[in-house]
């Protein structure tokens, strides 16, 4: 039984109180335990929301592994469009690690807080003014204060992952979709559909737009727990 703040419940119980729309448990690389709910079917892609931003950390992993990204640079010198941003000053190691210091409230119990205007400018949320920055990569530019100086603390914020997308499709020349599918979906054996939620602008949405199947999203974290490992074969470093 699971414990929580109104007492314990069962494991069924769990899945249906929070509206879980499918479900699966792996031991040793073994499914033992696989349902879907609310009309999903197995193959169905799911979207990840805040999960994709580890693939966008592990592709950005994967590139600096083979020297085709330098964890040392400043982003201004990957996205000059940056500049004048409270990034600016920041490494992308500072980027990946989310301790880069812009300023972004990140609060979905506050109507006010920064994540709502940036939803917004995504077409994610209801825009109130014409005047708003279409996409993601419009509004990343106008976040110009800091909270902190470059390496000093950890805050989550969703923008900040958006900033290493723009960079990975700056230095690859590819989008999103094509590095997910040549990187992640083939080398780890997925064989569903896939796809990114695009913003706005027709941008694919870093922080938390990649909708995979569930089987899929045990592939990679089955992945991660072999350290590379896919089959018999070291797939990744």
């Amino acid at each position: 039984r699971l414990q929580t703040d109104d007492g314990s419940m069962g494991w069924e119980d769990f899945l249906g109180a929070t509206h879980t729309d499918a479900a699966l448990v792996m031991i040793d690389g073994r499914i033992v335990y696989e349902r879907y709910f609310d009309g999903m079917s197995a193959g169905d892609p799911h979207i990840l929301f805040s999960a994709t931003k580890s693939y966008c950390g592990f592709l950005t992993a994967l590139l600096a592994a083979r020297v085709e990204l330098d964890f040392t640079r400043l982003i201004e010198s990957y996205l000059p469009e940056l500049a004048e941003t409270g990034f600016a000053g920041a490494s992308l190691r500072q980027i990946a690690d989310m301790t880069d210091g812009a300023r972004f409230s990140e609060v979905y119990t506050d109507p006010s807080s920064d994540a709502f205007r940036y939803l917004a400018a995504m077409g994610l949320g209801p825009r109130d003014s014409a005047s708003r920055p279409i996409g993601a990569y419009a509004a990343l530019q106008l976040l110009t204060e800091r909270e902190n100086p470059p390496g000093e603390a950890f805050q989550y914020r969703s923008s900040v992952t958006d900033v290493l997308g723009w960079v990975l499709q700056r230095v690859t020349g590819k989008s999103l979709s094509a590095l997910y599918a040549d990187e992640i979906h083939g080398p780890c054996g997925c064989a569903d559909k896939a796809y990114f939620t695009l913003d706005a602008a027709g941008q694919e949405v870093a922080a938390g737009g990649l909708n995979i199947s569930l089987r899929d999203f045990a592939r990679f974290g089955e992945m991660l727990r072999r350290r590379g490992y896919v089959g018999p074969h070291r797939v990744f470093p």
